[in-house]
């Protein structure tokens, strides 16, 4: 899904950005040393331009999907109102037919939003289960260090003694 592919965007530059300011502290005094500050605040400036950018477009597209799902029981309705009435010209359109098809419509809207909202909530679950999966293996003793690395970062978590990465 394309809300998916955004978040999952949005989430690998907070990463990034997190980990500059976790080498940055970490080594705090080889930054204070060195004057490292302003190159630190720089690539911490531009990630988080790249993680509001996304963030603006996931926004974008929920607001869009909110107009869909609002919208689509109107248009629903009128235009299965037009086609009764166009399909024969014994089709009048009284007060009743009009009430029940009204009420049909408001009751079916319930559900088919709800169930729009649980698959985004599952997607959205399965999308942390993904994250959290190298974790709770680590817990398992399966592995000794964080092996997290996404391509696109520069300086990935480590344990250890690593040198800070500056570019």
């Amino acid at each position: 899904s394309l809300v998916i592919n955004i978040r999952r965007q949005r989430v690998a530059v907070a990463d990034e950005r997190v980990e500059i300011t976790t080498a940055m502290l970490q080594g705090i005094k080889v930054t204070k040393l060195n004057n490292y500050e302003d190159k630190f605040e720089a690539r911490v400036a531009e990630a988080r331009q790249r993680e509001v950018k996304l963030v603006k477009k996931e926004q974008f597209v929920w607001g869009m999907t909110l107009v869909i799902r609002v919208c689509t029981p109107v248009i629903a309705t009128a235009a299965t109102l037009v086609t009764f009435v166009l399909v024969s010209e014994n089709n009048v359109l009284t007060a009743s037919d009009t009430f029940t098809i009204l009420m049909l419509f408001n009751m079916i809207k319930f559900p088919i939003n709800q169930a729009g909202q649980l698959l985004s909530k599952a997607a959205l679950g399965i999308q942390a289960m993904q994250r959290i999966g190298p974790f709770m293996d680590r817990e398992d003793g399966k592995g000794d260090h964080a092996t997290y690395q996404e391509s696109s970062s520069r300086v990935a978590p480590t344990t250890g003694d690593d040198k800070i990465a500056l570019e």
